[in-house]
């Protein structure tokens, strides 16, 4: 079987992700949105203008029950924390903006005071993340099996 390089996985995952846009929306019942639900796999965000994002930004947060966010004070963020953790039997979960982020702060906690970590060669962490666990932690990351990105005996 030939393997598919991680670099070249989306090229292949879009046309059948495509196809998806064809399929008309099952509503079980329920009535058809108002504005038909698109996903945009070209950047983060809501895909609108800025108006549109100023709008939408000013209706959410004038509804009743809105709450501010504050860092380490409570608020929405906190409310998922808590909701996570509950779901998943744990003291406690945290929330990180980012997947970067949550990687290296993964690493650094698994690594403790030692500063040398090993990883795959083939790795997110390694080949993508902009040198954050060097550059921020001082991680000294040694890759492992060039061209094997799995485990073998």
């Amino acid at each position: 079987m030939s393997s598919i390089h991680r670099r070249t996985f989306f090229k292949y995952a879009a046309a059948p992700a495509a196809g998806l846009a064809l399929v008309p929306d099952v509503s079980f019942g329920q009535p058809a949105p108002a504005k038909p639900r698109r996903v945009f796999l070209t950047g983060d965000g809501l895909s609108m203008t800025p108006l549109e994002h100023a709008t939408l930004l000013a209706r959410l947060t004038g509804q009743d029950g809105f709450q501010r966010d504050n860092y380490l004070h409570g608020g929405p963020v906190e409310a998922l924390e808590a909701r996570f953790a509950a779901l998943l039997g744990k003291e406690r979960a945290l929330f990180f903006p980012t997947g970067t982020l949550a990687n290296h702060l993964a690493v650094r906690v698994l690594a403790g005071e030692r500063r040398r970590v090993l990883v795959q060669e083939e790795s997110h962490f390694y080949r993508d993340e902009g040198d954050c666990g060097q550059l921020l932690s001082g991680l000294n990351l040694v890759p492992l099996g060039p061209g094997r990105p799995t485990r073998s005996l």
